[in-house]
C-alpha cells in the first residue's frame, strides 16, 4: 500500500535511503546536519523511529524494517 501523496512530504526519497543498509552512516550524517542540536534530540528521534516501525509493520514491512535499522544505527552511533 503506497503512502497517500498528501502524506508523502519528501516524494518517498527518505524511505529509499533508509532501505539501503550500506548507507546508514550517510543517513545518520545527513540527520546530524538537518536536525539542530542532534545529540540532544537523538532519544526523541529513536522514539519517533520506533513509532514508525510499529505503525508500518503490517502495511509496509520494508518501511518498518528500514525504521528499525535507522533506530539501531542511531542507538549504536558513537559520537
Amino acid at each position: 500500500m503506497a503512502t497517500p501523496p498528501e502524506q508523502d512530504i519528501d516524494g518517498g526519497k527518505q524511505r529509499g535511503i533508509f532501505r539501503r543498509q550500506d548507507e546508514v552512516d550517510e543517513v545518520l550524517e545527513e540527520l546530524r546536519e538537518l536536525i539542530p542540536d542532534y545529540l540532544r534530540k537523538r532519544d526523541t528521534l529513536r522514539q519517533i523511529v520506533a513509532y514508525v516501525a510499529a505503525k508500518r509493520e503490517h502495511m509496509e514491512p520494508d518501511e518498518a524494517s528500514a525504521a528499525r535499522i535507522l533506530g539501531n544505527a542511531s542507538q549504536a552511533e558513537r559520537i
